[in-house]
């Protein structure tokens, strides 16, 4: 996914049922402000499978968001759409570049204590290793371009 794709995600968004994350919407930033719109294109609008061990930690991390929400009581601030996932601490949208900048830290931190080092990409980067690492184990590349 891209990182608006995710960032845009509600919970209604989770099939957890079925193992899916329905993709609709997509949060942009203009003039510093962050709103959100359709997708990229029309074929960005989907349905994608994720593993079972994923769909364990969203289950895990729906049961910490239900408590945290009660924890902060009236500071929590309703959206009227829904329920976004990746939120600030009072329930609003997690800012876009708030991911990318947890996972740089991530890697400067593990980085500093290992000798083998990670390498500094981006988050979309993550989505090309992932095409090439389907791609090499002989995923036919429309289903991994889809």
């Amino acid at each position: 996914m891209r990182r608006g794709e995710v960032i845009a995600l509600y919970w209604s968004d989770i099939d957890f049922e079925h193992s899916q994350i329905s993709i609709t919407k997509s949060t942009g930033i203009v003039n510093g402000k962050a709103y959100t719109k359709e997708p990229k294109n029309k074929n960005s609008i989907r349905e994608i499978s994720v593993p079972g061990h994923i769909m364990d930690l969203l289950r895990r991390y729906r049961i910490e968001y239900k408590t945290y929400r009660i924890s902060i009581g009236a500071q929590w601030i309703e959206h009227l759409e829904g329920e976004y996932i990746f939120i600030q601490w009072n329930g609003l949208q997690m800012y876009p570049s708030t991911p990318y900048n947890v996972f740089k830290k991530i890697i400067h931190a593990y980085n500093e204590t290992h000798e083998q080092k990670l390498p500094e990409i981006t988050l979309h980067g993550l989505r090309h290793t992932s095409a090439t690492l389907l791609i090499s184990e002989n995923a036919d590349i429309r289903t991994v371009s889809n």
